[in-house]
């Protein structure tokens, strides 16, 4: 998939950026990804694998990791 152009690079988040949003450490949002508990991400970038995530993304994210919260406990 390319890359996205520069003028559209405004619209997704990187893993930092999530994982910022998220509260969790990119190991956790990598194991998570791998596990199936996130979808994958909106977009990677396939020469060097960057994950780009889009807003829609992230809402599914904080769910998810609310209902396996609430599952833990």
């Amino acid at each position: 998939m390319p890359r996205p152009r520069l003028a559209d690079q405004h619209e997704y988040m990187t893993t930092t950026d999530v994982c910022k949003k998220l509260g969790i450490s990119t190991y956790q949002l990598r194991t998570r990804l791998a596990q199936g508990i996130f979808s994958p991400p909106t977009m990677v970038d396939g020469y060097q694998g960057v994950r780009y995530f889009d807003e829609d993304w992230l809402r599914a994210a904080q769910e998810s990791l609310e209902k396996w919260k609430e599952k833990r406990g």
